[in-house]
């Protein structure tokens, strides 16, 4: 599912229509392997505006999978660039980690990410 999606963005963009649809298509998704493969995707494709940025740590935040979230989360502190909104979010999800391990690379992600902006 994750290849289609990459596929579909390469080709289509990250348009602010598809995204929104790629974002409620993740929404409903129960696999929390899928849903991570899927963000990850969206994360990779590009600079993401800061409202969709805010959307995908929403789907995170939804996620059960505590390695899912920190693999995103890692992810996206290395690869975009977090306004406040973006950073506060970021944030509430890391915290709401029961795993302290997980819970602390991701913050130390978004410590590095944020010296290198």
């Amino acid at each position: 599912m994750g290849q289609v999606l990459g596929r579909l963005l390469d080709e289509e963009g990250l348009a602010n229509d598809v995204l929104l649809d790629v974002l409620r298509v993740v929404d409903d998704i129960d696999s929390d392997h899928n849903r991570g493969q899927i963000i990850n995707v969206l994360i990779e494709s590009g600079d993401l505006t800061e409202r969709r940025l805010v959307d995908v740590l929403g789907l995170l935040d939804e996620t059960g999978s505590e390695h899912e979230v920190a693999e995103a989360l890692i992810r996206l502190a290395r690869s975009q660039s977090l306004g406040s909104d973006a950073r506060e979010a970021f944030i509430r999800v890391a915290e709401d980690l029961d795993s302290e391990r997980q819970r602390d690379h991701s913050m130390a992600a978004l410590a590095r990410g944020s010296q290198r902006r």
